[in-house]
């Protein structure tokens, strides 16, 4: 799949504050990222760092191999940003203000009526064109807010807080629009917190505490699994199937529980099968092999304790 966007060793300072301290990453084409952290994190600070509107003090960004800090205006027409207290022209209907932003944009009045034919319906608009944008529900803004954010078909969006303040109707609303932005193609850079509707539509979690990267982890978008943890359910056999399992390559992290072990498996899941011919060669009364599902919030909070 390849990095869409490279993060190295950013590193920002304000007055009496370090906001980024040596933050590296990267970003996987045709995926969601949830940003997530404590307020005051430096999660704002970094989305801006991406789209080329706050400084980078120390380290580089990269957009498909291109340094943003050195074209910033190249990297604002391959970036899609909704800000968290972005505004629209409330006088004005839903249909002018995406043309008046596609003009803005220098698009032509042509591509614009392309475009804005795609982007109503991945954001589910047509009803909404004729309205004032003044009259609209929190929800309904913030669909407006995502179709700006994609009117130039950018390759990359970022997201600042786009569920505050939505009811739990809009939020799903949200999500679909998100997963299906994303089987387009479309990377996307999402913040909140959260977590629960994140786990909607997120393919990884990247944490950030006072600063710094703390973990950058794959979630499954439809079961929330942070990392491969399972439990070997067995039938008697404790300690020789913990002796056993010690030894395996691709455990670690392994607990004896009254039902079995429970460890983490760092392997490709192709090769439990082997584990399991394994542990029956070796006499371990194995009754079953199961995934423990762990949820973005368990991992967030073992995370940040403090």
């Amino acid at each position: 799949m390849g990095s869409i966007l490279e993060v190295r060793h950013l590193t920002v300072d304000m007055p009496g504050k370090r906001v980024l301290d040596n933050v590296s990453f990267g970003l996987d084409r045709g995926t969601i990222t949830a940003l997530v952290g404590p307020n005051g994190a430096g999660k704002s600070t970094l989305m801006r760092c991406i789209v080329a509107l706050d400084p980078i003090w120390h380290g580089t960004v990269t957009l498909e191999g291109v340094n943003v800090s050195e074209t910033p205006r190249a990297m604002h027409r391959q970036v899609g940003y909704l800000a968290d207290d972005f505004g629209l022209y409330d006088e004005l209907s839903v249909a002018h203000c995406l043309e008046h932003v596609g003009l803005a944009r220098g698009l032509s009045p042509e591509a614009i009526q392309t475009r804005l034919q795609v982007v109503v319906r991945e954001t589910q608009l047509a009803e909404l064109l004729p309205h004032r944008a003044g009259v609209l529900s929190k929800g309904q803004r913030q669909r407006v807010g995502l179709a700006l954010a994609l009117l130039h078909d950018p390759i990359l969006l970022v997201l600042d807080e786009p569920a505050t303040g939505l009811d739990p109707e809009a939020r799903q609303l949200l999500g679909e629009c998100l997963n299906a932005l994303r089987q387009a193609g479309k990377t996307i850079l999402v913040s909140s917190h959260i977590l629960a509707e994140l786990e909607q539509y997120a393919t990884h979690m990247l944490l950030l505490d006072a600063g710094r990267l703390k973990t950058f982890v794959p979630v499954g978008s439809q079961n929330a699994v942070v990392r491969c943890r399972l439990i070997l359910r067995v039938s008697g056999g404790q300690e020789t199937g913990g002796r056993f399992l010690a030894t395996q390559p691709g455990v670690q992290e392994l607990k004896a529980t009254p039902e079995g072990f429970l460890f983490d498996w760092l392997a490709p899941e192709t090769e439990l099968t082997a584990l399991l011919e394994a542990c029956l060669v070796a006499k371990v009364p194995v009754i079953g092999l199961e995934r423990v599902q762990e949820r973005m919030e368990q991992v967030y909070l073992q995370q940040v304790a403090r």
